[in-house]
């Protein structure tokens, strides 16, 4: 585990764990700031899990609110998703066919 991730979870002060680990303070404080700033900047994409059904052809009328073709697989949802979720699984099926 890294440094900085030590000290965020043992709530260790900087100073004395670059002591312990013969490490420059001045610098170990320096990367905790820039990943402190780095981490409020960019959020990771929060995973959720849903419920997926699987209907066959002729089950009736769709029952949701967005419908997602996807390299032919029919995703339907009962509300549009976030932008940021549909923008992810663009990228994540850049190529698919």
């Amino acid at each position: 585990m890294g440094h900085v991730a030590t000290i965020e979870r043992d709530g260790i002060a900087a100073s004395k764990h670059a002591r312990q680990h013969g490490l420059s303070v001045t610098a170990l404080r320096y990367w905790c700031r820039k990943l402190r700033a780095s981490s409020m900047k960019v959020a990771p994409p929060a995973s959720q899990f849903l419920t997926l059904s699987v209907a066959q052809p002729g089950d009736g009328p769709p029952q949701s609110g967005c419908i997602l073709m996807l390299a032919g697989v029919r995703l339907e949802m009962p509300a549009l998703p976030p932008p940021e979720w549909l923008a992810a699984v663009a990228i994540a099926t850049q190529g698919c066919r």
